[in-house]
């Protein structure tokens, strides 16, 4: 019992192996089609599906021209064996007035003879119930194969009734018709019968065509297949070779549009396009180091020479001590605070911070940043220009929505001269509501206004000098508002002013109304 059970255990182990070293030998076939060429693997799946295809449609035809074939020869001898039914009928009583012994050659000679033109070498056999018989062949081991073959049935002509049957003898094909004839009591038989070798040979000889025809076609397909998808991909490789020559240092290089293939311009146009936003990355990140390495350059220098003061003799001096701290405690302070920014700024960017937008009236908010902004300035005349109606919401992150609109405020404080106006505005426009900081200060030439919202950016050292500030300000507002969805645009002329215009879409609660909060 015992050994019997190791037997099966070895054999189904056996048949694991088996089956993994199959399964392996699968992967690895798959691997080296995908390790092949493109156009290798596009003209090998190309050409098996349409093998696949036109095999099936050859032999759908091959099929349909068979069974065509062989319908024709069973309508032509059904049709004969009708007429020689109609034929007897018509004589029925030129044969019964025969003597019984004659009727059968009577039958034979003055019915089915006069239809000799359209036998087209039909076999005919007529008996009757006196063992009588007359045929154009040797009828007897014919029929006696037919019987062993299957079960004779008979055909009723005059019921409409037909039956076709097909069986070979001697290796021969043959369809036959059956048919029993009573006349007034005499009844007879009536044998037509067809070689049907001719089909057979007929459709063996068009199967080897097709074979013959389908085999190089395929050639012809593949090898075409392997030309065309050569010439078809010949464009990627040059493209890929293109590709491969840009790095770092010309990130300024582009690839040629060929114009003679839509899809393969399309897709220099994308790596085109890729190119230059990888380059304004590239030029944008270094532009960031540089401003980063300057921005902390001056405060460490700073910090360097308060301390080289106090080495050497600051500290006999009190007053000088504590001044150079103090300044050394500013810049610090200076420095943690731009790289808070910095990365507040780098979280905002990537996705990274969380907002938490909740419904807020328009209303509550303009005027909690009116007062806010009365008590940062006496200087300016400040307006509140609210024209949207008490109850219209929108959906933000209240915190960090006032604190872009203090800091767009903020910059209209500093560039705006004692005296002149900041005006705080809202209104609804299109389904959104537009939250506008507009001042009459100095304005901002058109030249700088694509650049304000790089981080860093300045529009010159003399506005530097004065009011001070990191240059990350406008970077925060534009990083804020866009990761909440939301839109910003900033207006100038030169003398003129600045207008800051924030969109947020307005907050329909799910009843279809705004929601009261």
């Amino acid at each position: 019992m015992s050994s019997n059970s190791d037997k099966e255990l070895k054999r189904s182990q056996r048949l694991k192996e088996n089956a993994k070293k199959s399964a392996d030998a699968n992967k690895k076939k798959i691997k080296k089609f995908r390790n092949e060429k493109l156009y290798r693997r596009i003209n090998l799946s190309f050409s098996v599906l349409n093998v696949s295809v036109t095999a099936i449609a050859v032999l759908i035809m091959l099929l349909v021209c068979i069974f065509s074939m062989r319908n024709f020869q069973k309508n032509s001898l059904t049709d004969f064996s009708r007429k020689l039914y109609d034929q007897v009928m018509a004589q029925s009583s030129h044969i019964l007035a025969h003597d019984e012994n004659d009727r059968v050659d009577h039958i034979f000679e003055e019915c089915i003879l006069p239809l000799g033109d359209m036998k087209l070498e039909v076999g005919i056999a007529v008996g009757d119930s006196y063992n009588k018989r007359a045929d154009t062949y040797s009828f007897d081991s014919f029929y006696t194969s037919a019987r062993e073959t299957f079960e004779i049935e008979y055909t009723d002509f005059g019921s409409g009734e037909v039956n076709v049957q097909r069986f070979r003898h001697e290796g021969i094909p043959y369809i036959m018709i059956n048919s029993r004839v009573d006349l007034d009591g005499y009844r007879f038989l009536v044998v037509t019968y067809q070689n049907t070798s001719d089909t057979t040979t007929y459709t063996i000889f068009l199967s080897i065509i097709v074979a013959v025809v389908l085999i190089v076609c395929i050639l012809a397909m593949f090898l075409l297949g392997i030309v065309v998808s050569r010439k078809a991909l010949a464009p990627l490789e040059g493209i890929a070779e293109s590709v491969k020559s840009i790095t770092e240092e010309n990130l300024s290089m582009r690839i040629a549009p060929k114009h003679d293939d839509v899809e393969v311009d399309s897709l220099i146009i994308a790596l085109n396009n890729m190119l230059q936003r990888l380059s304004t990355s590239f030029e944008i990140q270094k532009t960031f180091v540089n401003d980063v390495s300057h921005e902390m350059r001056i405060p460490l220098t700073i910090i360097q020479g308060n301390l080289d003061i106090i080495s050497s003799w600051g500290m006999e001096d009190e007053n000088i001590l504590r001044e150079c701290i103090d300044a050394i405690g500013d810049e610090v302070r200076n420095i943690k605070n731009m790289t808070e920014r910095l990365l507040y700024l780098h979280n905002v960017t990537s996705g990274n911070y969380r907002f938490n937008p909740e419904p807020s009236r328009v209303t509550t908010l303009m005027e909690k940043i009116y007062t806010d902004t009365l008590m940062l300035t006496q200087e300016h005349e400040i307006i509140l220009d609210c024209k949207v109606k008490e109850d219209v919401m929108i959906l933000t992150d209240r915190r960090t929505i006032s604190a872009s609109l203090r800091a767009l405020i903020d910059n209209s404080i500093k560039y705006t001269p004692d005296g002149g106006k900041i005006t705080l505005t809202a209104m609804q426009e299109r389904g959104n509501v537009l939250l506008i900081i507009s001042d009459t200060g100095c304005g901002i030439e058109a030249e700088y206004l694509s650049k304000i919202f790089t981080r860093f950016y300045r529009t010159d050292s003399a506005r530097r000098k004065s009011t001070g500030g990191s240059g990350l300000g406008l970077a925060i507002v534009k990083a804020n508002v866009e990761a909440m969805g939301e839109d910003i645009e900033i207006k100038s002329e030169v003398g003129s002013g600045t207008t800051a215009i924030i969109t947020l879409p307005v907050y329909i609660d799910k009843e279809g109304k705004n929601a009261r909060k």
